[in-house]
């Protein structure tokens, strides 16, 4: 397969401002106001749980700020990652994760010497809630944000300090500290509303932070945005198969494991330039 070729459009930065305006506002009324009614209870309630309160939440996000952007500033899915021909990749590197994990569960069982077993949230919770919870990753939460985060935000930082002078090095180290401090402090809101302790927000925004760069270098390195999509659903759903032995925090060590495996060792000729 040919390395890609980069062809993003770069976007005014107060088009840039106008998208995370639209989203704050939205999160705002989306965490604060129509989470607590009850109000997007309806359909979960109607489909037994496949689509989510959060896959609905998300798909109003895409179609609001990515369609904001993409009709106010033109961009197209060659310009935030998304070109068809990095589907089959995506998918494969997705696949391989997910195959990953599962034998990750399975060799702690037998270190542990506790039978291999089937994953109880499939009867506990139902085949349609349990997959629903992994789309509303995969096609919800997981795909809006590393459009915005990685796809938008941290290649038009990227792109726009090398257009005034910054050495590539410096390019792309301010842009991941920029967008994915951005990215981490976006979350503190739904963080408060779960109940989550002051004292507990300083972890887990530098865990968040952590996240973000390693998905947005992997986006720099690959030029595929379908990976980093399947890394940050495995993360946060690993849609497991086999009995979790460790807490959910090693399933996201997993998928670190594999983003850096990705940075590392992927084809220098697909990177972003």
């Amino acid at each position: 397969m040919p390395p890609p070729v980069e062809r993003t459009r770069l976007v005014s930065c107060w088009m840039l401002v106008f998208a995370m305006g639209l989203y704050l506002a939205l999160n705002f009324l989306i965490v604060f106001i129509l989470f607590p009614s009850g109000v997007l209870r309806v359909i979960p309630r109607s489909t037994d749980g496949l689509v989510s309160t959060t896959w609905i939440a998300n798909i109003v996000l895409l179609v609001v700020v990515i369609g904001s952007l993409r009709w106010r500033s033109g961009l197209h899915a060659d310009d935030v990652g998304l070109a068809s021909r990095g589907f089959l990749p995506g998918v494969a590197v997705t696949m391989a994760l997910w195959i990953g994990i599962n034998l990750f569960q399975t060799l702690c069982a037998l270190r542990l010497g506790v039978p291999v077993e089937a994953n109880s949230d499939w009867p506990q919770l139902g085949v349609l809630r349990t997959v629903g919870i992994f789309l509303a990753q995969l096609l919800g939460n997981a795909l809006f944000e590393e459009i915005l985060f990685r796809g938008v935000l941290f290649q038009q930082w990227r792109m726009r300090l090398s257009s005034r002078g910054k050495r590539p090095a410096q390019s792309l180290l301010l842009a991941l500290i920029f967008s994915q401090a951005l990215f981490a402090l976006i979350h503190v809101p739904l963080r408060l509303s779960s109940g989550m302790p002051l004292d507990a927000l300083p972890n887990e925004l530098a865990l968040l932070f952590g996240l973000g760069v390693l998905l947005a270098l992997v986006y720099w390195r690959t030029s595929n945005l379908y990976i980093c999509v399947g890394v940050h659903a495995l993360s946060n759903a690993p849609f497991l198969v086999v009995k979790q032995q460790l807490d959910i925090s090693s399933n996201g060590m997993t998928a670190a494991v594999a983003a850096m495996m990705l940075i590392l060792f992927w084809p220098r000729s697909h990177a972003l330039r």
